[in-house]
């Protein structure tokens, strides 16, 4: 599992737990370009701007990680 959470605040405190990753990569030289899509589920919450805290409790998601070079 992946710890999310928010650097200054404690508005964003999740865990994501991934079940299938995507992997894209292009190297033609002048342009590189790495992908990682991972679908899984959250869990954990989440803090609004007015103060309200929303709870997320296994809710199918992604997230990803992208290279690029030009």
């Amino acid at each position: 599992p992946w710890k999310l959470k928010s650097k200054a605040t404690d508005c964003i405190d999740l865990e994501f737990s991934p079940i299938y990753e995507r992997i894209a990569k292009t190297n033609m030289v002048l342009v590189k370009s790495e992908l990682h899509q991972m679908v899984g589920y959250f869990t954990g919450h989440v803090i609004t701007a007015d103060g309200e805290k929303i709870e997320i409790n296994h809710l199918l998601g992604c997230a990803e990680d992208h290279f690029t070079q030009w």
